[in-house]
């Protein structure tokens, strides 16, 4: 395969440890993440789908360095990490372009985590292929195939962001009490960040998107997100 100008990729790893899930930031997240089963990048020049195994994890970096462009879905906060984990991967991808990760760009305009599953429904009419939970029951032929689907969603949504056609999911929140938290559960009443008092509101996540680990620690009620209105910051707290 050539060097690239632009390329969209995913990776799909080993199943994620306890300690992944509970990892509360990136650093703590690229300690802990798993290894990669298999990697797919789109190719726009040859308009071509290729893809990688552990075995070829210095040939996907190298691919991704030399792109002038790379796409990908939580790229930045995922991806990245596991090839710097354990593929020896230093610096930014690409080397002297620019990562464009339409997770980031969804979840900052919406104000809470989007799923590529929501984003293609309400961008593509599909759903995603495989959820995510149930991509560790799939062998590597059928995995390969739902790696090269999230691959094609993602590279779909950047013609619709950069044509200035894509569609965001409404901000939704829902409004903290007493009757909803539970007696004695308070969120917290100041900003970390601005300091502002009487600016925060309860986020109702998007369940899609969380892992295992994350979706059983939301529903058992033990931890919450916050978005302060005031500096739209978005930070995560234990009850």
């Amino acid at each position: 395969m050539k060097k690239n100008k632009r390329i969209a990729f995913d990776i799909e790893t080993f199943q994620f440890s306890q300690k992944f899930n509970k990892a509360k930031n990136s650093k703590q997240k690229e300690k802990y993440a798993p290894k990669m089963r298999v990697a797919c990048v789109y190719d726009e020049d040859t308009k071509k789908y290729y893809y990688f195994q552990e075995k070829d994890a210095k040939k996907l970096i190298k691919h991704l360095k030399e792109a002038s462009e790379v796409i990908s879905f939580n790229g930045t906060g995922f991806d990245v990490l596991v090839l710097r984990r354990h593929y020896g991967l230093k610096g930014k991808v690409p080397e002297k372009g620019k990562h464009i990760d339409i997770y980031k760009i969804m979840s900052k305009e919406s104000g809470f985590r989007v799923s590529l599953n929501k984003a293609a429904q309400l961008n593509l009419n599909e759903s995603k292929h495989t959820d995510g939970r149930a991509m560790a029951d799939l062998n590597l032929k059928k995995l390969k195939i739902a790696c090269r689907s999230d691959v094609c969603q993602t590279y779909k949504l950047w013609k619709l962001f950069k044509s200035k056609k894509l569609n965001y999911p409404e901000k939704y929140f829902r409004e903290y009490s007493e009757s909803y938290m539970g007696p004695g559960e308070h969120m917290p009443s100041i900003c970390p960040f601005c300091h502002d008092t009487a600016s925060l509101e309860f986020i109702d996540w998007d369940t899609d998107d969380m892992s295992e680990g994350q979706l059983a620690d939301y529903l058992a009620g033990l931890s919450g997100s916050t978005v302060c209105t005031t500096c739209n910051k978005v930070f995560d707290w234990e009850k």
